[in-house]
């Protein structure tokens, strides 16, 4: 088993990226951004203190896993780009938009946002702001407090035609599927049986 180690942050700095493969990832304060990883799991389970604002990026990053059980920050974004085959969960502290969700450019990936207090009525939908979506599923427990804003599809929505297909995936103006619900095993966010299941 691969010790989980923080990212590398000088190869980060490097102006030419390569993959790196195979890594069981510790997400730190220190370093807020990770990227170009294959075959990896991210996790975060933050149990110090929490700071009032940060943000996470994610980009390039393939059929690996991406577990946030405990953000160490109240309000801020979590940037998630460019990536494919891949398990994403955010279990949100609150829902009431104080932490931003922007996805962009994901293909064939599964995403999970989770109430933390889940016998709370949320107040408001939590905001999901997606662009480029290909194939994408959402955890249908996930439809009854998230708002799906669909960039792509900006001028759909407003003239109320937004469509859906036989499989229900909610389409891209170009006709392309973009996004449904469906329930999946998330095996209470093990990180390492969820890339056994759904990466390997």
């Amino acid at each position: 088993m691969t010790v989980p180690t923080e990212l590398d942050t000088q190869s980060q700095q490097s102006p030419l990226k390569s993959m790196q493969s195979n890594k069981d990832i510790l997400i730190h304060p220190q370093n807020n951004t990770y990227n170009y990883l294959q075959n990896c799991t991210l996790s975060l389970n933050w149990d110090s203190k929490i700071l009032n604002q940060s943000s996470l990026l994610f980009e390039n990053i393939k059929k690996s896993v991406i577990v946030l059980n405990r953000l160490y920050f109240e309000n801020g974004n979590i940037f998630i780009n460019d990536c494919e085959d891949t398990v994403i969960i955010v279990n949100m502290e609150k829902i009431d938009n104080s932490i931003q969700l922007r996805f962009h450019n994901l293909v064939y990936c599964k995403i999970y946002i989770q109430r933390k207090h889940a016998a709370l009525e949320p107040t408001v939908l939590q905001k999901v702001i997606i662009e480029n979506f290909r194939g994408c599923t959402f955890h249908t427990d996930s439809k009854d407090y998230i708002m799906i804003e669909n960039f792509s599809n900006l001028g759909m929505i407003k003239s109320g035609i937004e469509s859906t297909n036989s499989q229900g995936y909610t389409l891209n103006s170009d006709g392309s599927s973009a996004y449904n619900f469906q329930n999946f095993s998330y095996f209470d966010n093990d990180v390492l049986k969820l890339k056994e299941n759904y990466v390997l």
